[in-house]
């Protein structure tokens, strides 16, 4: 099967960071950042193409746009793929490894959580999943309910799990992320995973005791509303996906509903924020 990528010639990775964020409300399967551009992956269907190609045309976006196999693009992005490190504040998982299956476990790491990304979104290389990581480190998780809404890979979900963890649910929207996170989360033992293919959260699932959703804005908004009602009385909540600027409008949103801004950091013009929900 032949998919098309969109490609988009930059001059910075702060270029790429600021289009991902203008089209991630769009119908995209996946971004590939490469030093010199940027390639996008709408997903299946011509209104997904255009929509995007819309939107680059009004933004006075010069793009390319070609055909290339699935399988090219699942090896290419292996061989381009690197394993990292992320540090936390956690003394008992101070390094936390996120490599491929076929790369060499890092004998530094603490914790490692095996990612082979096929066309979704997680792998750790991403400012927003560093700041999601950074944040779950550091919060109550052990024997906890954990929700990860829009899991991607499934990166969150599985470190939620080995971290402790009594329950850990997860949606995701996407069918390459829903197919994905299931085989990441048999690699790295977490078969207990409840994965459910949704746009949004089902009423199915029990009460929490933390919420993650690493979306964008506009997705984290139109969903507050039936996260409140999964959450537990003083359940955490953590929110990355948005730029720096939306604070202000997320921030109000939150608090609205009862979710109290406890901490707010960023990394490249991205934004991540915890928050506690009120106790009454």
């Amino acid at each position: 099967m032949n998919y098309t990528v969109i490609k988009v010639q930059t001059a910075t990775e702060q270029e790429q960071e600021l289009l991902i964020a203008s089209l991630i409300g769009l119908s995209v399967s996946a971004f590939q950042q490469e030093p010199d551009c940027l390639l996008i992956f709408p997903e299946h269907g011509e209104a997904s193409e255009q929509s995007i190609r819309h939107l680059l045309a009004e933004k006075k976006v010069a793009f390319q746009t070609e055909q290339v196999e699935a399988i090219n693009w699942n090896a290419h992005w292996e061989q381009q793929l690197e394993p990292i490190m992320v540090t936390t504040a956690n003394a008992v998982y101070k390094q936390i490894s996120i490599r491929a299956s076929f790369q060499p476990v890092d004998p530094m790491a603490d914790m490692e959580v095996v990612i082979t990304p096929r066309m979704s979104f997680g792998t750790g290389h991403h400012a927003t999943t560093r700041l999601m990581i950074e944040q779950l480190a550091v919060l109550p998780v052990l024997n906890k309910r954990v929700l990860d809404v829009g899991t991607g890979t499934g990166v969150l979900a599985i470190l939620a799990h080995k971290m402790g963890a009594s329950a850990v649910f997860a949606t995701e929207t996407d069918q390459w992320g829903y197919e994905n996170a299931i085989d990441n989360f048999s690699e790295n033992n977490c078969n207990d995973i409840v994965l459910i293919q949704s746009e949004q959260i089902p009423a199915s699932f029990p009460v929490f005791d933390l919420i993650m959703a690493n979306i964008n804005t506009n997705t984290i908004l139109g969903l507050l509303p039936q996260l409140k009602e999964k959450a537990n009385t003083g359940a955490w909540a953590v929110f990355s996906g948005w730029l720096i600027a939306d604070a202000d409008e997320l921030s109000k949103a939150l608090k609205s509903l009862g979710f109290l801004p406890v901490t707010v950091d960023e990394n490249s013009g991205w934004g991540v924020m915890t928050c506690q929900l009120a106790r009454v």
